[in-house]
């Protein structure tokens, strides 16, 4: 009866417990490679200037974080700064729930009048923006000599 049920039995359990172990000491090395790539990557993130995390939190801010208000006024003051004025202003944001990927868009378009040297500059001004934005529309009309109306829609970001 023992050579027949029993060892069989016996030889299978040392088996599948030979396999456990093997699982167990696989498991055991992956988790060593992790804990250690972890340490690596939390001493790099410790030498990262806190100057460096803010201006990153800046480019694409988190959507608890984002200032639509804030944001409007931001462009409305560049403008300013090129004696132009924001006007016939629309805007958009995604809801949060409505985001599939990772992050979500706020949409604003406006208008502004003024000369070609003028508007010139306030677009430099928004590409070197530290809030990362895409100017998605652009048009523009004659109102005078050397006086135009352009109409420019930019889309920034945000991270869920």
């Amino acid at each position: 009866m023992y050579s027949v049920y029993i060892k069989p039995g016996l030889h299978q359990v040392e088996v599948l417990n030979q396999e456990i172990k093997t699982a167990r000491d696989t498991l055991d090395t992956q988790k060593k490679e992790i804990e250690f790539s972890l340490n690596q990557l939390k001493e790099k993130w410790d030498k990262v200037d806190e100057k460096d995390v803010n201006r990153l939190h800046r480019l694409i801010p988190k959507y608890a974080n984002f200032d639509e208000v804030g944001f409007i006024n931001h462009i409305n003051n560049i403008a300013k700064g090129h004696g132009m004025y924001v006007n016939n202003l629309q805007f958009s944001s995604q809801p949060m729930d409505s985001v599939e990927g990772d992050y979500g868009e706020f949409t604003m378009s406006f208008t502004v009048e003024g000369g070609y040297r003028e508007f010139r500059a306030f677009l430099d001004d928004i590409e070197h923006n530290e809030q990362v934005l895409d100017v998605d529309k652009l048009s523009f009309q004659a109102k005078g000599q050397d006086n135009y109306g352009y109409r420019i829609s930019l889309v920034t970001y945000w991270l869920k």
